[in-house]
């Protein structure tokens, strides 16, 4: 364990190498035998790089929040993944490659429930600190590391997914162009599931402004989770203050970015709140449901839009409601921004 834990606190101090969007775009256009080999190969010199860093910000953890059980349980699968990852064979036959993929996919599954560990750990810690001192003092470590943590996982599922659909040759590619207008139809259709499995009924009417149709080429879960979080919480506001006035979408481009405007007349905050929105230790909401987001949505959303450069701001009106603007960067200008 030793060998191991200095193998990894060496390469914690060794910087990622962070990809363009327009180069992963076009990994996933060619996937012949040579480059899904070669792009294997980064992945097994990437990964612990990547995965080291995580394991020496979990070991740092400050006010206790490290010796949190869950937190742990994440602490050790990120130092068996590390291990796994470093230790594999030297890829050189397509058989490496097979072996390497599959081993892939097993990480990713069994890290899916990360993010359900580590908002456990907090809950827990949360439990056993005096609330007035945790929001006073805990709040901007905390979010720090969660922010840091979560943008390079997005980054380590990201490269996985990209190395996987081109290894089976999905014919479904992780980065691909769409409609805006089909994008922004995919997330309303969920957001009724939402509001009718919530028994919220009716929502206010959803408007889709966009004087063309624009196509984005783009990561479609990325976007999807990012216009689903923030009209999940216009929704939320308008029900909440029972105004009768829709929300707007509206979809348009600059040179840099593909930009997102969500408007809502749900009664918004005060200016002073916006870091609170983007907390992870905060919610509105006093009963946590899907359409409020958990508490845990906007800011999930925010590095989504952040992971190639994007963002996502807040600008609200107290009393009237708040507007959303969401910058995507275009495929010839993002790229990776990782911890």
């Amino acid at each position: 364990m030793k060998s191991t834990l200095k193998q990894i606190y060496n390469l914690a101090g060794v910087p990622a190498q962070p990809l363009k969007l327009g180069y992963m775009h076009k990994l996933g256009q060619i996937r012949t035998d040579e480059t899904v080999m070669l792009q294997a190969q980064f992945l097994q010199k990437e990964l612990p790089v990547r995965l080291a860093g995580r394991v020496r910000d979990l070991d740092n953890l400050p006010y206790g929040l490290a010796y949190q059980s869950p937190v742990k349980t994440v602490r050790n699968l990120y130092v068996d993944s590390f291990n796994r990852i470093h230790n594999f064979i030297p890829i050189k036959s397509n058989i490496d490659v097979k072996n390497f993929t599959d081993m892939l996919q097993d990480i990713k599954t069994i890290h899916h429930d990360v993010p359900q560990d580590l908002a456990l750990g907090i809950e827990e810690l949360k439990n056993e600190t005096d609330a007035d001192l945790y929001h006073s003092e805990y709040n901007e470590p905390v979010d720090h590391f969660l922010n840091k943590f979560y943008l390079c996982r997005i980054g380590i599922r990201t490269l996985i997914d990209l190395h996987i659909q081109s290894y089976d040759q999905d014919p479904n590619p992780l980065i691909k162009t769409q409609k805006a207008k089909e994008i922004f139809d995919n997330v309303v259709d969920e957001l009724h599931s939402i509001a009718m499995n919530e028994r919220i009924d009716p929502i206010p009417e959803i408007i889709y402004k966009n004087p063309k149709d624009l196509l984005i080429t783009y990561i479609p879960s990325h976007i999807h989770f990012a216009i689903l979080e923030v009209l999940k919480n216009a929704v939320n506001a308008t029900v909440r203050t029972g105004s009768c006035e829709p929300v707007t979408c509206e979809i348009f481009e600059t040179k840099d970015d593909t930009v997102i405007k969500i408007c809502d007349k749900g009664g918004g905050f005060s200016r002073e709140d916006i870091g609170s929105a983007f907390s992870y230790l905060y919610t509105t909401s006093s009963e946590k449901s899907a359409l409020s987001g958990y508490g845990h949505g906007l800011p999930l959303a925010r590095l989504y839009t952040r992971y190639f450069g994007g963002d996502l701001l807040l600008i609200p009106y107290k009393g009237i409601g708040t507007n959303v603007i969401i910058y995507f960067s275009k495929i010839s200008y993002g790229t990776e921004v990782i911890c």
